[in-house]
């Protein structure tokens, strides 16, 4: 692919080395090291983890309409106050836990914001991310997943997935930011 490693390192020695052994760069070599040449293999490999992110997310969804926890909005309760996963070691995140299960209807507000901004996101994802409303859809996954990571403090997890979503940037915007320039040529 066009970000492959050994393609990123291939680019800078490229010029250097035609220049020593022929003395200047003729245009179809220019052209090829300018851009990467399109790829069906590379294209095929983006549309299939683009699917299978979809259907991820809609696998997802959908079994968290079987939970009762995920009915109530104790689900994502239970995942804030979990020891196993969360902050709850912390004095400061245990304190504000406690402060917003004293106030009822926050309490309500943010259980069921998280329930439903969950369930909407993971369902609607698959549908959404094939329209105008990708830029949206992406940044919802990655706060879903900064939140998740934040929360249940699987970092990793959560870095794979966020890494998952660059599947939906267009190419050239991608290939701009690891060229390091300011403004990306190609846009959604």
């Amino acid at each position: 692919g066009a970000v492959a490693v050994d393609r990123l390192t291939e680019r800078p020695r490229a010029p250097r080395d035609i220049t020593r052994r022929c003395g200047t760069i003729d245009e179809p070599t220019r052209a090829y090291l300018a851009g990467a040449p399109l790829s069906t293999g590379a294209n095929l490999g983006v549309r299939l983890i683009q699917v299978h992110f979809c259907f991820i997310y809609m696998a997802a969804g959908l079994s968290k309409l079987k939970g009762d926890g995920w009915w109530n909005g104790s689900a994502f309760w239970d995942v804030m106050i979990s020891p196993e996963f969360t902050l709850m070691k912390y004095q400061w995140f245990e304190e504000f836990v406690r402060k917003i299960a004293s106030i009822k209807p926050l309490y309500h507000t943010i259980t069921m914001f998280g329930v439903w901004f969950t369930w909407g996101l993971e369902i609607s994802f698959p549908f959404l991310v094939w329209t105008r409303l990708r830029p949206l859809m992406v940044w919802m996954g990655v706060l879903l997943h900064a939140g998740i990571g934040m929360l249940m403090g699987l970092n990793v997890f959560e870095l794979y997935m966020m890494t998952m979503l660059l599947v939906f940037f267009p190419p050239g915007v991608i290939r701009d930011r690891l060229r390091g320039s300011g403004e990306p040529k190609v846009g959604y």
